[in-house]
């Protein structure tokens, strides 16, 4: 009988360490460029923001005149998101299918804050010009398929968040044809932007040009590091092709690492084991050839897909080798793993290693780093 109050205090003191262990653990200082924010709340990338008033914009079989610009969106009546953009465009010519510009103005400024050629901003570069080959990628925000004649889809369900007006054109790429479109656009109204980190989507896109990079060199894919605003980075398509320059052999430029910079700092917060660890396909993206194999048939097609990282692009070429690694594109967004920053970012990639795989010839590189900014 005398012993029930020993046991209610050594139960009692027994709770009160486990939760001083549970702070302690909430409260450890982090390795030196880590950040431990205070908990983001529900922001623009969260499943469970609000929905608001939906109003949709809609065009089917418009013709669009060389170099002419259609909008797509236009609303101006206060704060809200995109959460739903649809682009089909049926052409021969292919700089209407690809290098049309997708241009997004917020707040009624006087110039677009995103202006991207289409295939660079969804990630489709040469979706479209896999000659004898129908394409189909699709993840948790962009999509691209291809009816390997001259009709060519661009999705994106990558949130767009606006303050007081949003509007989206589409530039005709050609100067010399004109295109038919169709195109969807979904805005939820009445949601206030004041999300945090993420209230303006911003984009930046890379090309090394036809000469590619040279071994070893520090390619900077966004440098955001004065953007002077707190902000969140959302993810990171990016493409190597060993082909035109022949690059021998194909998958060594992958040795090369990825860093992410935070706040202007000049030491990486993060550096990724080889360029395809980055998205998380060790081993130069192996079982993604033998994958397209077992569903297309063949070795020209698109890659895995998951919702937050994968393959946009593999192709192997003519001799359909497993070995091949002649184009690989890969792609990750940081939606369970939040990278956020508090005045600036900054995102590099090495053309390889020459000290872990050594190469000839210089590999053509394209990129695009999709990120928010809180202003």
């Amino acid at each position: 009988m005398h012993e029930i109050p020993r046991l209610n205090w050594v139960a009692g003191l027994l709770a009160a360490l486990l939760a001083g262990f549970a702070i302690a653990a909430l409260l450890r200082p982090g390795p030196a460029g880590a950040q431990y924010p205070s908990p983001l709340g529900i922001d623009v990338l969260s499943p469970n923001k609000p929905a608001g008033t939906i109003q949709g914009f809609k065009g089917e079989y418009v013709t669009v005149a060389a170099s002419a610009t259609q909008n797509l969106v236009n609303y101006t009546s206060g704060d809200g998101y995109v959460s739903d953009l649809m682009i089909a465009i049926g052409s021969t010519d292919a700089n209407a299918r690809d290098a049309s510009l997708l241009n997004i103005t917020y707040n009624n400024e006087g110039a677009p804050t995103i202006s991207m050629r289409l295939d660079r901003f969804f990630g489709g570069v040469y979706v479209d010009t896999n000659a004898g080959t129908q394409m189909l990628w699709n993840n948790a925000f962009f999509s691209v398929n291809w009816d390997n004649a001259q009709n060519v889809g661009y999705v994106a369900r990558l949130p767009i968040p606006f303050h007081n007006a949003v509007k989206i054109d589409l530039v005709n790429g050609s100067s010399a044809n004109s295109f038919t479109l169709w195109y969807t656009g979904v805005v939820h109204t009445g949601v206030p932007d004041t999300w945090p980190y993420t209230r303006r989507l911003q984009a930046a896109s890379f090309y090394t040009g036809s000469g590619g990079c040279a071994a070893n060199a520090v390619q900077t894919l966004l440098d955001a590091s004065t953007v002077g605003a707190p902000g969140r980075l959302a993810g990171v398509w990016w493409l190597n092709d060993s082909v035109p320059n022949n690059t021998t052999p194909r998958p060594a430029p992958m040795e090369g690492n990825f860093k992410i910079y935070l706040d202007g700092s000049a030491a990486a917060a993060y550096e990724s084991s080889g360029t395809e660890d980055y998205f998380m396909l060790p081993d130069y993206g192996a079982g993604a050839i033998e994958y397209g194999h077992q569903v297309t048939g063949n070795y020209s097609g698109s890659g895995v897909n998951n919702l937050y990282n994968g393959t946009f692009f593999w192709q192997h070429g003519a001799t359909a080798s497993a070995d091949a690694h002649n184009t690989a594109s890969f792609y990750r967004f940081h939606v369970n793993d939040p990278i956020v920053f508090n005045t600036g970012l900054k995102v590099t990639w090495a053309c390889g290693d020459t000290t872990e795989s050594s190469f000839t010839g210089n590999p053509v590189v394209w990129a695009t780093v999709w990120y928010y900014t809180q202003n």
